[in-house]
């Protein structure tokens, strides 16, 4: 069995090598052991690799379509999983919900984190006053 879990800020998987109430010791890929706390997994998935998931999330979430992303996403604070569900028609695979996870935190412009695994849209107004400002930003540059 494997696990996604928030290492500060940026999602890894690894393979659960043992499991108590409070926390998994997890194997990177590189052989890499690390004690989680069961408070930082978001999932746990049997297929595929840790390796293969982040390789194909990754690519899969740079053609996930922001704006769409926004305009699908309830207006009150909801699941990353339950957004992927609704975009892709289907459940999710670990696949799915891992880009959808990634996709939606690295825009932090249309979606405000609450909490592990959750999000909220920005509103209208606050949206347009953050894309205001990084057209502002790149222009500058």
């Amino acid at each position: 069995m494997y696990v996604l879990y928030d290492d500060d800020g940026s999602f890894r998987a690894g393979n659960i090598m043992s499991e108590t109430d409070a926390s998994l010791q997890v194997e990177s890929e590189s052989g890499k052991r690390s004690k989680i706390k069961r408070s930082n997994t978001l999932f746990t998935f049997a297929a595929p690799e840790p390796g293969e998931l982040m390789t194909r999330a990754t690519a899969l979430a740079d053609t996930l379509d922001l704006p769409f992303l926004w305009e699908c996403a309830p207006q009150d604070e909801f699941d990353a999983q339950a957004l992927a569900t609704e975009y892709f028609g289907h459940p999710a695979t670990p696949v799915e919900h891992t880009a959808t996870l990634i996709r939606l935190h690295s825009a932090p412009a249309y979606f405000h984190r609450r909490g592990r695994g959750r999000y909220r849209p920005a509103p209208p107004e606050i949206l347009q006053a953050a894309l205001a400002a990084i057209e502002k930003k790149q222009l500058q540059a």
